[in-house]
């Protein structure tokens, strides 16, 4: 019957155990656990890097990592190294082994009937401080040794004098249990278990004593019964490189992890918050959508996830937390909130489509800008630079914008440039006139309609024309001087008859024209519709200038 209960103790526990790791353990599978062409589980225990299972096959971190997986065994079993020794568990900082029970029987009259007592060794793992040692009995203690860089020792009694003094609420105060704890970074301990009266005072109720190292919590104390039976486990704590440090081994942690060092040496790696994954494995931990998750993650309004976190808003209208329910509350101004809404939202939208016609408008006028100076080097301007310089004048030209001449001409309703230059030689405005005519264009007009042409045109032009020429001209002028637009000769029509009076010319001298270094004024006017080269003589009042001048103006009616 006693040996049946120690046999009890030590194989009944480990299958339970097996079962509440299974519990314990990660469900979640995630999709970087292992290296690759390395395996990721062994029966029902997931093997995360940096563990890996095998020796030398370069699927754990180092060889302190390998596990060794036991196939012949249904299902499979994972086991510490090369080792007896059983993981139930792997988490990101602990392994989960089950833990043998030391224990010691009497006869009646005292003597020792069996007896077993418990060490273990862990090399480069430590055992956590979440386990306690644990003795049962009614005239028993027990001694833990062990080392964590020096020797410890650690002591622990049960004893009662009946049954009822036994209790059941769970807890172990002393009362047939008692629990300690054990100090930090132990690698190796034993438990030895005595009895001060060899259980001869309670051998009808109490035979044996147990004592154990398990992990706090996972063993519950129910009273007598606990006296014959328990189910244990113990926690194991592992690190990376136990003498290193983040500053030594950085490089093991990747993208979106970050290194923590660890009470007595070494080092882990941890996925920062708001992301998921093995933090030793490229590419490292990836982002959680939270908004996935309302269980974890409430949000009763609208969530928006963002790296490492989320953002939970109240809708449009409402105001307040909206990560609690109810959060979110409508205001009274909610409704006049949503108008000024609207119509900033709409004069946004207004100001956005004016930014978008300006740019628009920008464009197209830079390229018309373009078009008209490439226009103005296409019919000659640039020949015409260069051929003023080539005949030695010295003078900066001028050149007149299509605005310019339209402002001058007040949008072309008196043609004063045709009226000055190419006739008169006299200012547009306050003509010395005996008739009081300061307007150049109605004293023009009152002079060819009167016959005083000839009285108001440049020495010049009558030493060159002839006189039916110079009255052709002052004819040609005056219908573009008309008040009526429709009854003004079109430039093309001006081009044509001017260039016929040229072409019947007799004085063959006006054909070689030359420059002097004097002051020239070159009007250009580019524009997309048709364009005219059209030479013509000009002069100013004191030097009788010659210069060639182009004009160029949109085929329009005047």
């Amino acid at each position: 019957m006693l040996l049946y209960i120690v046999i009890y103790l030590c194989i009944f526990p480990f299958t339970i155990l097996a079962l509440g790791a299974l519990q314990g353990s990660n469900s979640r599978a995630l999709d970087n656990i292992a290296k690759p062409n390395c395996e990721t589980h062994c029966g029902n225990v997931i093997v995360p890097y940096p563990f890996g299972i095998g020796n030398d096959t370069g699927c754990s971190i180092d060889n302190s990592f390998h596990v060794t997986c036991n196939m012949s065994s249904d299902p499979p079993k994972l086991f510490l190294r090369s080792s007896t020794i059983e993981i139930y568990n792997i988490s990101d900082s602990e392994i989960r082994i089950p833990t043998s029970v030391a224990y010691k029987c009497y006869n009646q009259n005292g003597t020792i009937a069996n007896e077993y007592d418990w060490w273990i060794g862990l090399s480069t793992f430590t055992f956590s401080q979440k386990n306690m040692l644990t003795v049962l009995g009614c005239d028993d203690y027990s001694f833990i040794r062990g080392t964590n860089g020096k020797d410890f020792s650690g002591v622990c009694s049960g004893v009662c004098s009946k049954i009822q003094d036994v209790s059941e609420n769970g807890q172990c105060s002393g009362m047939g249990c008692c629990q300690t704890s054990i100090p930090k970074g132990i690698d190796y301990y034993n438990i030895t278990l005595n009895s001060f009266q060899n259980h001869t005072g309670v051998h009808p109720f109490n035979q044996c004593g147990y004592a154990f190292l398990g992990e706090e919590g996972g063993f519950m104390f129910h009273g007598a019964r606990d006296l014959y039976e328990s189910t244990v486990r113990v926690v194991v704590d592992w690190v990376i490189a136990p003498k290193g440090s983040c500053t030594d081994e950085s490089d093991e942690c990747k993208e979106n992890s970050s290194c923590y060092g660890v009470d007595g040496g070494g080092y882990r790696c941890r996925c920062n918050d708001g992301f998921e994954g093995n933090p030793y494995l490229d590419p490292g931990c990836q982002d959680i959508d939270e908004c996935k998750d309302p269980e974890t993650n409430p949000c009763h309004g609208d969530c928006i996830n963002i790296p490492g976190s989320y953002n939970c808003t109240c809708p449009l209208g409402s105001l307040g937390d909206a990560k609690i329910k109810n959060g979110c509350q409508g205001h009274k101004g909610s409704k006049f909130s949503s108008a000024i809404f609207i119509i900033a939202t709409v004069f946004g939208l207004l100001a956005m489509i004016s930014g978008i016609l300006g740019v628009f408008y920008c464009t197209r006028r830079k390229k018309l800008m373009k078009l008209r100076e490439k226009f103005f080097e296409k019919n000659g301007g640039v020949l015409l630079k260069q051929k003023i310089k080539s005949q030695g004048s010295h003078e900066a030209m001028t050149l007149f914008s299509i605005a310019q001449l339209r402002k001058a001409t007040h949008n072309y309703s008196k043609e004063n440039i045709i009226g000055r230059e190419l006739v008169t030689g006299k200012k547009p405005i306050g003509v010395d006139s005996s008739n009081g005519d300061n307007n150049l264009a109605t004293y023009f007009v009152n002079s060819v309609t009167e016959n005083r042409l000839y009285g108001i045109v440049e020495p010049r032009i009558l030493r060159e024309g002839t006189l039916e020429q110079i009255q052709a001209v002052g004819d040609l002028v005056k219908r573009c001087l008309n008040l009526q637009g429709r009854d003004r000769p079109t430039m093309k029509e001006v081009v044509v008859e001017l260039d016929t009076l040229r072409k019947f010319t007799t004085q063959p001298w006006i054909q070689q024209q030359t420059f002097h270094d004097t002051r020239s004024s070159v009007v250009l006017e580019v524009e997309q519709s048709d364009l005219y080269e059209v030479p013509l003589v000009s002069y100013d009042k004191e030097s009788y200038l010659r210069s060639t001048h182009m004009a160029f103006e949109e085929n329009k009616p005047r």
